[in-house]
């Protein structure tokens, strides 16, 4: 089906916008028809939706094709809600009335009079008509907490034709809410409504159909109704955009931290490695003064040959010696034995008039014994 008055018919909430007078006129031409708006709201409804909204910038027009739209939106399983985006009057405001919700921009006005005939006299069918229009507006009252208005009341309003603001309407009961437009212009005109109702059309649908037909896609991402102002939409943007730099910066600050551990596990390796070449380091070093201490022992111990003989077994002998008791004692010791021609065995050093050698012997001679008990016991 080609819509006319559908703007945006995929949407899960089509808006349907009745922007011009209802019916045709001679003067002004063909509006906003009647059978065209239910063939419309009926296809939509025939198509699955379960809702949508109708926007009303409109001055009226003939009664009968605003009755039947007002009928359709109140009996239909597609319940619609409805705004006031300018101006709607006399039967442009049946159908703000015949909506679930009922919104109105702050600078709306409704209003509503008594029928009238073509011939300007009051017969029994406008007489009826004025009936069913009080009742509409009655049943459509009693909004936001509100008491309802009774049918006299009503009667009363359109008896003296009368222009009502958003807050008005809002204080009567005549509508659920009020839209802020974002801008403090006080319209004082019908004339001055009406352009800023069209100027919100434009700028709200028709400009964005032209450049963001899929805005839904969008609204949709963000979590937020698809009729949500630019101001909304550009608030949630904002908000992801916090919360995509926090995440950067705390992603950031966990690069930070996984560095600084691979750099600690790069310098803890690096120790562990000069650990183990200290700890190799020190073993050679350690078996270097071993062999250089065996070799001083070595040396000391050949230079008293002529005491204690060429023989090699008493050599190493003295050698370990030396290593136990220290080079220095054991020289003490082989300075005060006497020279003996075919060398003097450990264990039979006993000079006489020689006491301090005599005990440097048998000091050695235990500490040998304790030595060699020490490695059986390790055995």
């Amino acid at each position: 089906m080609e819509y006319t008055y559908t703007k945006n018919p995929d949407a899960k909430r089509p808006i349907i916008v009745v922007d011009k007078h209802i019916g045709f006129d001679h003067e002004d031409g063909e509006g906003i028809m009647g059978g065209k708006f239910l063939d419309e709201f009926f296809d939509l409804a025939n198509s699955g939706k379960t809702e949508c909204e109708v926007w009303i910038n409109s001055p009226g027009g003939q009664m009968m094709e605003a009755y039947d739209m007002a009928s359709v939106m109140k009996r239909s399983s597609m319940r619609p809600d409805t705004l006031n985006i300018g101006v709607a009057a006399s039967c442009g405001g049946w159908l703000q009335l015949s909506g679930r919700k009922v919104r109105m921009m702050d600078y709306a006005t409704f209003m509503c009079h008594n029928p009238k005939s073509e011939a300007g006299s009051k017969d029994a069918a406008t007489e009826a008509m004025t009936l069913s229009v009080a009742k509409l507006i009655s049943e459509g009252s009693g909004r936001n907490g509100k008491a309802k208005l009774s049918l006299d009341e009503a009667l009363a309003l359109m008896e003296r034709t009368t222009f009502l603001t958003a807050q008005e309407c809002l204080d009567m009961g005549l509508c659920d809410e009020i839209v802020s437009s974002g801008t403090n212009a006080a319209y004082t005109q019908m004339s001055d409504k009406w352009e800023a109702g069209k100027f919100y059309l434009n700028n709200t649908i028709i400009n964005k159909n032209n450049t963001m037909e899929n805005i839904h896609l969008v609204t949709n991402e963000l979590e937020l109704n698809e009729g949500s102002s630019a101001k909304a939409i550009a608030k949630a943007i904002a908000k992801m955009k916090n919360e995509l730099d926090t995440a950067k910066e705390n992603l950031n600050t966990v690069k930070a931290e996984l560095d600084k551990r691979n750099d600690y596990d790069d310098l803890k390796n690096q120790l562990d490695e000069l650990a183990d070449k200290c700890k190799a380091l020190d073993c050679e070093n350690k078996k270097l003064k071993e062999e250089n201490d065996c070799l001083k022992a070595k040396n000391m111990v050949d230079s008293y040959t002529n005491k204690i003989g060429n023989d090699e077994a008493v050599i190493n002998e003295w050698v370990r010696t030396a290593k136990i008791l220290g080079i220095d004692k054991v020289k003490n010791m082989l300075d005060k034995l006497p020279v003996f021609r075919n060398g003097t065995k450990l264990q039979t050093v006993s000079p006489a008039g020689n006491q301090d050698a005599a005990r440097n012997v048998k000091t050695m001679e235990q500490v040998m014994r304790e030595k060699k008990a020490a490695r059986n016991v390790k055995k």
